[in-house]
């Protein structure tokens, strides 16, 4: 983003769990230095989506944070 990388929305899948991760949703754990990056990339504009499959529901990720 910095260097000029342009990205607009991002789907979150499958992030599995693990060592000081909490649950975000059935399929995506996050720690806080994931938390933080999210919430920077959020910050320079990128929409981020939480789907799985592409008939589930796609829901705003930030909003789950």
């Amino acid at each position: 983003m910095e260097k000029g990388c342009r990205l607009e929305q991002v789907t979150v899948g499958n992030m599995s769990g693990g060592k000081n991760t909490r649950i975000i949703r059935k399929s995506v754990s996050i720690d806080k230095t994931d938390e933080d990056n999210f919430k920077l990339l959020s910050s320079y504009g990128v929409h981020f989506t939480a789907q799985m499959i592409p008939t589930e529901e796609a829901v705003d990720f930030m909003a789950l944070l």
